[in-house]
């Protein structure tokens, strides 16, 4: 399982040319959200990481024919579809460490408007939309590929990311009154809707054919 979700990460990996070109726009992503605020930099940033990437790795696999490749190889189906997941929970890790990184060195700067640093409830809100997304995609994708569900996707992308952006806001304006305790049923729903969504993705990739 390891050697698949290294394979996912590294797919993206075009050279030292890519990683700069990718590592500078990430940057002026952060610089741009700044302005609306430090929980639209700390809660929307990891979210577009974590959905990109996974998207990404969803589409270089399909157009390298990854997936017929892994299935001509004695590897269980299981194993290909919990990598899947385990890849997303790895793409978000890493859109949270690029957040602080870049909001450190952004707070520095002259132009820098990020007065706060990231904190746990920038972090929950982000993952809980994050891995909502992925949850509700993977099976999709798991059933029709990548090309068949992009038109899916972008409906589903676009209800996820105004939903979130209204959550951002609210969250802007009425941060004080947010404690931990009330994400806790968002989070049981959560890991209920893992449960749901690797349960459909395993009866829809162990049965597909290639």
């Amino acid at each position: 399982m390891f050697s698949l979700v290294l394979k996912d990460i590294l797919i993206h990996n075009k050279g030292w040319i890519s990683i700069a070109q990718s590592i500078v726009i990430n940057f002026f992503i952060v610089v741009i959200l700044q302005f609306f605020g430090n929980s639209s930099v700390y809660i929307i940033f990891p979210f577009f990481i974590s959905t990109s990437y996974s998207l990404s790795s969803c589409g270089l696999g399909e157009k390298y024919d990854v997936d017929i490749m892994i299935n001509s190889l004695p590897v269980n189906r299981k194993t290909v579809v919990l990598s899947k997941y385990i890849s997303s929970f790895i793409f978000f890790l890493i859109g949270v460490i690029f957040v602080i990184i870049f909001a450190s060195i952004v707070k520095i700067l002259p132009f820098g408007n990020i007065t706060s640093f990231i904190n746990i409830q920038d972090i929950i809100i982000s993952f809980m939309f994050s891995i909502l997304y992925i949850f509700m995609y993977l099976p999709i994708y798991f059933k029709i590929g990548y090309i068949k569900s992009q038109r899916i996707n972008s409906i589903l992308y676009f209800i996820i990311f105004v939903v979130l952006i209204i959550a951002v806001m609210l969250i802007s304006s009425y941060k004080s009154s947010f404690k931990i305790s009330f994400f806790i049923p968002w989070e049981l729903c959560t890991i209920f809707l893992l449960i749901i969504s690797i349960a459909i993705s395993l009866k829809i990739y162990i049965n597909r054919e290639f």
